[in-house]
């Protein structure tokens, strides 16, 4: 069972950014990425706690729209945000679950680092693959900045993460990848697009595969701990599927009450919600494509909140061409 504990990292603080509201949609510009908003937003939260570039010894990012094919975008976080060069930056290709599965590498790799603090992105611009009559339809584009910090004797911080890949077909880009239905074709690299492609969804799928595992995989890990919804102040759950939310509150005894809002214009996932729902100690459910989903039992402090931001800011010195060669 993949079950994680980490008692001397603390989730030190997080922010949110959102692309500046458009006709009531959180849609980034054409010229704005994800990275673009996690920057701001990470600018943001280092200069309210206090802390310096030079303090950051990872940097993770967690995305399913990058900036590029190539490199990673952590690595043009980290030259942007002025973090050392002796640093660990890498990219992590999840969406939806993203939040949990960023704590629970970022953790890990702050217990062996002899720095203080990792800094950890959650960030999309899922509209960009959305089909035009999608757009803004429950999907927002958003960044979040979280801070990691070494604390000895913090309460741990516990995950637990699930991975099940007979619905990978089920939310999924294949443009732009290395899998083809010919073999013996030739690789044209700058005509394999890897941008402005369209999510094929199966939401029945996706659906089922949710409904069948994740309420019993909860229920098993609040049992397995001995715990229940009394041990916790509030709940924070990514965007469910219909009834979904009744058999997860049924398998683990949730109340209504506990449950932490999705903001509407913030997005639609857990780690959005946790921005809003106040400090204490958060039962956490995610679930992305792959099909991926995660639990996280941690606690939150009041400092751990700062306000969320609007943007329409992007790096212009990121541009690259995109027309094909001649």
């Amino acid at each position: 069972m993949a079950t994680f504990s980490f008692s001397g990292v603390r989730l030190d603080g997080m922010v949110l950014a959102v692309p500046k509201a458009s006709d009531g949609a959180r849609i980034s510009s054409p010229q704005q990425t994800a990275s673009d908003l996690g920057y701001e937003a990470a600018v943001k939260l280092l200069s309210e706690k206090g802390v310096a570039p030079s303090e950051i010894g990872a940097v993770l990012f967690l995305t399913r729209t990058p900036d590029y094919r190539s490199p990673a975008t952590s690595i043009v976080l980290q030259g942007r945000l002025g973090i050392p060069v002796d640093c660990l930056a890498f990219d992590i290709n999840l969406g939806g679950a993203g939040f949990v599965y960023g704590l629970q590498v970022g953790c890990s790799l702050l217990e062996s680092l002899t720095t203080s603090y990792a800094l950890v992105f959650v960030a999309d611009t899922v509209n960009r693959q959305l089909a035009p009559d999608q757009k803004g339809q429950g999907h927002n584009d958003a960044a979040t900045a979280i801070l990691l910090r070494k604390v000895p004797g913090s309460r741990p911080i516990v995950v637990q993460t699930f991975a099940d890949s007979q619905g990978f077909t089920s939310w999924m880009i294949p443009e732009g990848g290395f899998r083809k239905d010919d073999p013996t074709a030739t690789d044209n690299l700058p005509l394999r697009k890897s941008a402005g492609q369209f999510i094929k969804e199966d939401k029945q799928a996706y659906n089922t595969i949710l409904h069948n595992r994740l309420p019993d995989t909860l229920a098993q890990f609040l049992d397995a701990r001995g715990l229940s919804q009394a041990d916790f102040t509030h709940f924070a759950a990514s965007t469910l599927p219909d009834g979904l939310k009744a058999k997860i509150k049924d398998a683990a005894g949730i109340l209504e009450e506990k449950w932490a809002e999705v903001p509407e214009a913030t997005g639609s996932t857990a780690t959005w919600a946790l921005v809003q729902s106040g400090e204490g100690r958060a039962l956490v459910v995610v679930h992305g494509e792959g099909i991926s989903w995660a639990f996280a039992d941690l606690t939150l402090e009041a400092d751990a909140y700062l306000d969320w931001l609007e943007t329409d800011a992007y790096f212009d010195n990121g541009f690259v061409t995109h027309e094909m060669p001649s």
